[in-house]
């Protein structure tokens, strides 16, 4: 964000993209080379979409070398709408894990 707000956001996006690569390559590569990683339905139908989708959508955004107000309003809306996607499932996280919280009502102590 500094990057960004100082005028350098060349610098901001290739951050941002080197680290994601690093992340997708380097460290979920690693892992599941030490240890075969089991991925959740959501994580197949939802998640690994959406990803291929952003990326395929920040790239067409970025082919004229510029990221605009409007692109960043279009990614910040999509964020927000895959967030509230992803957090509505919340709600049952214990009945997955067996670990239950109380994610409406928090216990008062």
């Amino acid at each position: 964000m500094d990057a960004a707000v100082h005028g350098a956001g060349p610098l901001a996006v290739g951050n941002i993209a080197g680290t994601n690569i690093v992340n997708l390559l380097l460290i979920l590569g690693l892992s599941a080379a030490m240890v075969p990683l089991a991925l959740r339905p959501q994580t197949i139908r939802l998640d690994l979409p959406v990803m291929v989708a952003s990326a395929l959508l920040l790239w067409g955004l970025a082919a004229n070398g510029v990221l605009s107000r409007l692109d960043g309003a279009v990614l910040l809306l999509l964020a927000i709408a895959y967030t509230i996607t992803v957090g509505g499932g919340d709600r049952d996280v214990g009945t997955r894990t067996g670990h239950h919280r109380d994610v409406d009502h928090p216990r008062r102590t």
